[in-house]
């Protein structure tokens, strides 16, 4: 028998499966939990950890291609979670793609004032997009799911 597949999904719902994807119970005692990309890791903390450990599995370590810089790592650490990535979206970044052209002075400029303070850029964001929070939500899907995480956390209100 291979390795045993777990997809969990942000609504906190799972599947396990086996190699062969029969149902399966749970025989390991480790999970690695692979990514595409970490900013904040709430989806870590509010769903994908919990469910793990609820299975009375364990989960030391994530591997991710990005690490956005938003203070993933710090919360993955504070919950028992090592993370390595490929790379990292950071001012170096930009610093290269404004040095070669592939981003002019203006998107330079809005970066940086991103990358400088996240929470301030999206509160200014919402402040001059005063319907965006509900044209998300009306979209549905995941521009809805966000939008309501947006509110849940604090960031944003109807």
């Amino acid at each position: 028998m291979g390795k045993q597949h777990l997809t969990i999904y942000k609504d906190k719902s799972f599947v396990l499966t086996d190699s062969n994807f029969d149902e399966a119970e749970p025989t390991g005692n480790k999970v690695l939990h692979i990514a595409d990309l970490i900013t904040e890791a709430s989806s870590y903390e509010r769903a994908w950890i919990p469910v793990i450990r609820e299975q009375g599995l364990e989960i030391t370590d994530t591997v991710a291609i990005v690490d956005r810089k938003q203070n993933g790592r710090k919360v993955l650490e504070d919950l028992g979670v090592n993370m390595e990535t490929l790379t990292a979206i950071d001012k170096a970044l930009f610093d290269h793609a404004k040095d070669t052209g592939a981003i002019d002075e203006d998107q330079y400029n809005l970066v940086m004032k991103f990358l400088e303070n996240p929470d301030t850029y999206m509160q200014d964001f919402l402040k001059n997009n005063p319907n965006f929070i509900k044209d998300q939500i009306a979209m549905g899907g995941k521009a809805k799911q966000r939008a309501e995480l947006a509110i849940e956390k604090g960031y944003a209100t109807l």
